[in-house]
């Protein structure tokens, strides 16, 4: 977005300053020290950017990490700043303003002398054949990247750059669509503004390489929302239907400390408190999680060890075969393997693999793959027999507990006695979901408000080029005033040329925003190990096209308070 922004800021300042340039040229400045000129400008512009906005960067770091650890409940950390972080801020960022200042300086040592020594602007220009074969490279490149990383030539990090230059290719191909779409969003507007839509139409068409660096500011905004906003919402869903398949149940009894997952020992009194819980009346059902730490191919593992009633959905997600396969498999003594587990070690369905638990390794064969994100998905899942026989691991951290159906309620005080007989906590499902409901949404809306600064910096970038537009109008604002145009209609005028920016902006981001979004998913799959089914969700393309639009409209109301304040003499008078 840096990119865009700053490209498109010193283009236009390339622009104005025309004939500045033209009399360096006459008095014996050469191209490229003009073109050094630009790019020292753009330089310092983006060092001190980058300093002012590493400082501010820092300020806001600690109550962002503060605010982050209350989300997670977590203790505060001390707060440190990395070494490198603050070279590495300033490097890419006054790096960055020398890349896109690299197609302004050029155009700036291209000015003729003569011609730029005349008042008029440049002629408008087209789409060259140089720029569509840049498009078509970006878009080869990218795909092949992507392709890559989906096979699994390339690691998943790949996708990272791949999305970039994607991004790249969007905002090249918009040149190209830009005409087509302005025009079909403009048949929008209401007839009686015929005159004000026609000519911001005009405008906009008019500079297309300008108008393509702009739109790229929202482009990105709204792509990496849709993208990510699908992406993120997918993502979050697989966790809680796993979570909740997981711990299907009313109450829940576990040791303190023990929902993190650490590592347990055997206890001779294990069993002692889910024997009390069953003899309560109204309990229907019971079942022990027992989870230990384990190694796995010389890597660090969890396991899982819990009961499977056969009057219960099997509470794990199978990936290639059946819950039946899977059960019979588990009752065999057999084992499920998470699918990040899997991956790292790889283990394949039928493998047998050395687990060792409290020092003791043992052989087990691994029946299935299945969805965990105990750990991380670095699991092994048993029923708990085979897991006493193998291990000796008999404790449950974890007791769940199912109720008579209308009795959960009833045996609520009976559990809290059993509970605190044995050092126990009570929760109901409810709370737990609902506290671990309340983690998940603090750490998407804080993803949610990052990615709502992109929309403030596309406004930026809108505002600049409508107050660019303006400027350059403001001998046919003029004119037009003369002639009888009213102050409102020039309102009209600025404000349907940022709305279009902001809607033809918003559709070419959403296209990019659903590509996004698939191909996060086919990348994320070698990660995770299964696929997260994908869902379209049009309230989460209609709030950022919105948002586009409002943006965009906000961003011209500056300049449109300025092209009504112009002097009219003035106004005419310019060139």
């Amino acid at each position: 977005m840096a990119f865009f922004l700053v490209g498109n800021a010193m283009l236009m300042n390339v622009t104005e300053r025309r004939r500045s340039f033209a009399l360096l040229r006459v008095l014996g400045a050469t191209g490229r020290q003009v073109r050094r000129f630009v790019m020292t400008e753009a330089g310092l512009l983006g060092l001190m950017g980058s300093v002012v906005g590493s400082v501010l960067g820092l300020a806001a770091a600690g109550p962002i990490s503060a605010g982050i650890s209350k989300t997670l409940q977590a203790p505060a950390a001390a707060f440190a700043v990395h070494p490198l972080v603050l070279p590495v801020a300033i490097s890419l960022g006054t790096l960055v303003a020398l890349a896109a200042a690299w197609w302004p300086a050029r155009e700036a040592a291209l000015v003729e002398p003569l011609e730029g020594l005349s008042c008029a602007p440049p002629p408008p220009r087209g789409v060259s054949r140089r720029f569509l074969l840049l498009a078509v490279a970006l878009w080869t490149v990218s795909a092949l990247l992507m392709a890559l990383v989906i096979w699994e030539r390339l690691p998943p990090r790949a996708a990272v750059p791949a999305g970039i230059l994607m991004m790249l290719a969007f905002v090249a191909t918009t040149p190209v669509v830009l005409p087509t779409l302005c025009a079909a969003c403009g048949r929008l507007i209401p007839e009686r503004w015929r005159i004000e839509r026609t000519l911001a139409v005009e405008q906009i068409i008019r500079q297309p390489i300008r108008t393509a660096l702009t739109t790229g500011v929202l482009v990105v905004a709204v792509s990496n929302a849709i993208g990510l906003g699908h992406a993120i919402r997918d993502n979050v869903d697989d966790v809680r239907g796993w979570y909740t398949r997981l711990m299907r149940a009313d109450w829940m009894l576990t040791h303190a400390g023990m929902m993190r997952g650490g590592p347990t020992k055997p206890d001779p009194q294990a069993r002692l408190a889910e024997e009390e819980v069953r003899a309560v009346p109204g309990v229907k059902r019971v079942e022990g999680i027992g989870v230990a730490s384990c190694r796995v191919a010389g890597g660090a593992c969890v396991v899982v060890a819990r009961d499977m009633p056969a009057d219960a959905p099997l509470p794990i997600d199978p990936v290639g075969t059946t819950e039946k396969e899977l059960r019979q498999a588990l009752d065999r003594g057999e084992a499920a393997a998470g699918t990040l587990l899997a991956r790292r070690a790889g283990i394949k369905p039928g493998d047998e693999v050395d687990v060792e638990v409290f020092g003791r390794k043992t052989k087990i064969k691994i029946a299935a793959l299945v969805v965990d994100y105990t750990s991380g998905g670095a699991s092994v899942l048993l029923r708990r027999e085979t897991a006493a026989r193998l291990f000796g691991l008999e404790s449950a951290d974890i007791v769940l507990v199912t109720a008579d159906p209308g009795r959960a309620a009833e045996i609520r005080d009976s559990l809290h006695r059993i509970a605190e007989s044995h050092g126990m906590l009570l929760r109901s499902f409810d709370n737990v979901q609902a506290f671990i409901d309340g983690i998940v949404s603090g750490v998407v809306n804080s993803l949610w408000a990052i990615l709502g600064l992109g929309f403030v910096v596309g406004s930026l970038g809108v505002a600049n080029t409508v107050t660019m537009s303006v400027l350059e109008k403001t001998h046919t604002l003029g004119l037009l005033r003369a002639i009888g145009m009213t102050s409102g209609q020039v309102i009209r005028l600025v404000l349907l040329e940022s709305l279009l920016l902001g809607a033809t902006g918003g559709l070419i981001g959403a296209v990019g925003g659903m590509f996004t979004a698939l191909l996060i998913q086919f990348a994320s799959q070698p990660l995770l190990g299964h696929p997260v089914r994908a869902s379209l969700r049009p309230t989460v393309v209609a709030v950022n096209l919105i948002a586009a639009v409002a943006v965009t409209a906000i961003a011209a109301l500056i300049p449109a308070r300025r092209a009504v304040r112009l002097d009219l003499l003035e106004s005419i008078a310019a060139e």
